[in-house]
């Protein structure tokens, strides 16, 4: 979210930080708690299919009212860029960094022999042609595609002719989940997600929701649209989906999974999205809003890169002279999926809130030094 020096007051959302709890902790069951439903239901899935519309929710958000700046001549388009590359990049590139260079020198496999990919934000082209997951490093391949969207998107809603955003949302939207089949036959079921513009449209979902809320005269009748379909259609489509089974390949069902799949998700995530951010009431808004959602929404992104690395580090204690009682019963809790994943997760809070108050936040603080707009 911008600070002080956006070109518009943002009125703050606390129930999105909420549903970004709601995103990591997906994430943590998945890797923590490795069960045969769990392996079923894929949670990591959905919670970083959210973790991408509301990613371009936010971006966009601040976009379009850099954009409003630009065109009443209150901001430069050099100026602009150059305040939301520097932020961006204190936001994201020094943790992810630091972490990258730590398990190099800890020698965590296979940190060593993928840097490169890793270090460049290519992450996801990485398993894509590799055709698998590569142990710790593996939540990097959301990583590289927000960070390849970041890169992109300033570009098109800032330097480029004001219409031409909407229509290249649309088009977009449109067009993926047929590059998405192209890209299954080419390439593969694996890589579908993986490879340029693959689930381009999680986050174009959420750059469109951007769009209805900052033209709501001219767009909220989509927003309603798409909210119902997202309600309606997308919801019961992605709780159902793991317990259909796969489709055979090559049949009807395996070619509109592949198209529409990520698709149908994203909507669903734009309705969530859009109804945490105008504010949910009842027992759910107050869950969303609570001190502890909002906090681990805060801390989230601390969470997510490290959260891989703490569990491979915490299996390696024993290897530490002095240690190997401790290791010993780590391996052994370890085997207990429901005593691990609750101490995994109090590891990677614990992890997350250090380096939250001892790194992130004293480099976010240096974002007042990149405004927007130049009072």
């Amino acid at each position: 979210m911008p600070g002080a020096d956006a070109p518009r007051t943002m009125q703050p959302m606390p129930q999105l930080d909420g549903l970004r709890a709601i995103a990591v902790l997906l994430v943590l069951v998945q890797h923590y708690l490795d069960v045969p439903l769990v392996r079923r239901l894929g949670p990591g899935g959905l919670g970083v299919w959210l973790f991408f519309v509301l990613s371009g929710f936010l971006i966009t958000r601040i976009l379009l009212d850099l954009r409003d700046a630009l065109d009443a001549g209150r901001a430069r388009l050099g100026t602009a860029l150059k305040a939301f590359y520097a932020r961006r990049f204190l936001r994201i590139f020094p943790l992810y960094y630091a972490v990258l260079l730590v398990t190099a020198a800890l020698d965590v496999p296979p940190v060593r022999r993928t840097f490169a990919w890793h270090a460049a934000y290519l992450s996801n082209l990485y398993f894509a042609r590799r055709g698998a997951w590569d142990g710790p490093v593996t939540p990097f391949w959301s990583l590289s595609i927000e960070e390849q969207f970041y890169l992109a998107w300033p570009l098109v809603v800032l330097a480029a002719p004001r219409a031409w955003c909407s229509r290249i949302v649309v088009a977009t939207l449109a067009l993926t989940p047929f590059l998405r089949l192209f890209y299954l036959h080419a390439f593969g079921r694996f890589a579908v997600g993986l490879l340029p513009l693959g689930c381009a449209d999680q986050l174009v979902w959420g750059a469109l929701l951007a769009l209805c809320w900052h033209d709501p005269a001219r767009l909220d009748a989509v927003r309603l649209r798409v909210r119902r379909v997202g309600i309606a259609l997308g919801a019961p489509f992605v709780l159902l989906y793991p317990l259909l089974g796969p489709a055979r390949a090559g049949s009807l069902g395996d070619v509109l999974a592949t198209m529409l799949h990520l698709t149908l998700a994203a909507v669903a995530a734009f309705a969530l999205v859009d109804a945490a951010g105008r504010g949910v009431g009842g027992i759910a808004g107050r869950a969303l809003s609570s001190p502890p959602m909002r906090y681990i929404g805060r801390i989230s992104y601390g969470i997510y890169v490290q959260h891989t690395f703490v569990r491979t580090l915490l299996l390696g204690v024993g290897a530490v002279p002095g240690l190997a009682a401790v290791g010993a019963w780590l391996r052994e809790a370890s085997r207990h999926e429901l005593r691990w994943a609750p101490f995994a997760t109090a590891t990677v809070l614990l992890t997350a809130t250090v380096s939250w108050y001892a790194f992130e936040r004293p480099l976010n603080e240096l974002k007042a030094r990149f405004p927007y707009v130049r009072r």
